[in-house]
């Protein structure tokens, strides 16, 4: 036993004053660790050996009560020739059970409620018997057992450990108990749940299995959620942002598949936030105001849904619109109405591969239209004249530089062959995009 004491006992009972077993009777001391087990011989006496005849010997890891020790002698007694002689059996002790178990799940959420784990209890290893009654203990005083399920078996209940009997586990088989417990709102690194197994209906004579992985009878509490922030809003177009976070921290569970949902605090025009949780690190957020600054934040989830506040915010301004201005009006014939009723600069685009400018026009009269554009007012360039007469117009100049003051003209030929020009017109087409603003 834990004081290294070994107890006497005489045809199955206990002796208190069995002479030369030492001072104290019925029990002698055992040096822990000190040598060997050696049985029927004192290895460090000459001459010390038994004499006589060992009809049988069992090692157990249970401790044995006296009772129990004189019914296996007195039902030994019974079996056969001679009296006062165990069954002479031959392998390990009662087929001893050796029970281990598997947990459905390495971390629960703090502060959950009627959190279940299901424990597959497996009767495979080194076992000769079947199993009958299982209780099963909390890792810690952050579990409190609330119910115990199991087919065909029974459970009881108390705030630390479930119970169950009235059915069996055969040897090499195995059985899932679901155990129901409310957990603490606090974090706890992964411990072990414990599993008592026993062959009889009772668990007096139960024997513990905890198991040593960290993967097979641990749980932990992971309370805390995952960590987050904004890393950039870059500028695309006038109209146009994307916003990037970086990727989220979690210590416990992990990252859920889904993390990251995105959220734009100023309200301007054109603004929209994440419509559902996403995977990705990115937010494209079109349909903006030009020249409007935008801010943004992120949040993130774990596995077990622990979500973490929103971050601070990181803002940018969308390009700003180009100012397009005449330089004259437009002239016509003085014997021919003025033709152009609306003409506008729609959207200038400033990138490094292409930059261009979408020019839109409204005629009274139907016309064929093209433009002369170029740094100058004397041009240079010439898109290519519809082949339509039609009273709307729209084209796009590329290939322009960004930064730049550009120079164009329009020229309209109506179905009377009347060919119009109009005054010079100069637009500035934008800077490159800036890559984040904060």
């Amino acid at each position: 036993d834990s004081a290294n004491s070994v107890d006497h006992y005489v045809d199955g009972t206990l002796k208190t004053d069995v002479t030369g077993f030492g001072n104290n009777g019925e029990t002698s001391s055992m040096a822990a660790n000190a040598r060997k087990l050696f049985l029927g011989w004192d290895s460090g006496t000459a001459g010390e050996q038994f004499s006589g005849v060992l009809d049988e010997l069992r090692v157990s890891n249970s401790v044995r009560s006296a009772d129990w020790i004189k019914t296996e002698y007195d039902n030994g007694a019974n079996q056969g020739t001679g009296t006062g002689k165990f069954i002479k059996t031959a392998g390990s002790e009662e087929g001893y059970v050796t029970s281990t178990g598997s947990v459905d799940t390495r971390w629960v959420k703090g502060g959950a409620t009627g959190k279940s784990v299901v424990i597959t209890v497996d009767n495979s290893v080194n076992s000769a018997v079947t199993t009958q009654w299982i209780q099963i203990t909390r890792p810690s005083s952050n579990y409190t057992m609330t119910a115990g399920s199991a087919t065909g078996w029974s459970a009881a209940v108390t705030a630390s450990t479930v119970t169950f009997t009235g059915s069996t586990i055969a040897a090499n088989a195995s059985t899932a108990f679901t155990v129901t417990a409310d957990l603490g709102s606090s974090d706890e690194a992964q411990t072990a749940w414990t599993v008592d197994v026993d062959d009889g209906t009772d668990g007096a004579t139960a024997t513990t299995s905890v198991a040593t992985s960290t993967t097979a009878l641990y749980t932990g509490i992971d309370a805390t959620a995952p960590s987050v922030s904004m890393s950039a809003v870059s500028v695309n177009s006038t109209t146009q942002l994307t916003a990037s976070s970086s990727a989220a921290t979690d210590a416990s569970a992990g990252i859920h598949a889904t993390a990251y949902w995105f959220d734009e605090t100023s309200g301007n025009a054109g603004a929209t936030d994440s419509t559902d949780w996403q995977a990705g690190l990115t937010f494209e957020d079109t349909g903006l105001t030009a020249g409007t600054q935008y801010c943004y934040r992120i949040k993130a989830r774990d596995a077990l849904l622990n979500e973490s506040s929103f971050s601070t915010t990181v803002c940018a301004t969308t390009t700003a619109a180009p100012v397009v201005a005449a330089s004259t009006p437009v002239t016509t014939p003085a014997a021919t109405p003025q033709v152009i009723k609306s003409l506008e600069i729609i959207e200038v685009n400033a990138k490094a591969a292409d930059t261009t400018a979408t020019i839109t026009l409204t005629t009274t009269e139907k016309a064929n239209v093209y433009i002369e554009y170029g740094l100058k007012d004397t041009y240079g360039s010439t898109t290519v004249r519809t082949a339509d007469y039609a009273t709307s117009y729209s084209t796009v100049l590329k290939d322009l530089t960004p930064s730049t003051t550009y120079h164009f003209r329009v020229n309209m030929i109506d179905v009377r062959g009347f060919k119009i020009e109009s005054g010079d017109y100069t637009f500035q087409t934008a800077k490159l995009a800036a890559s984040a603003s904060t």
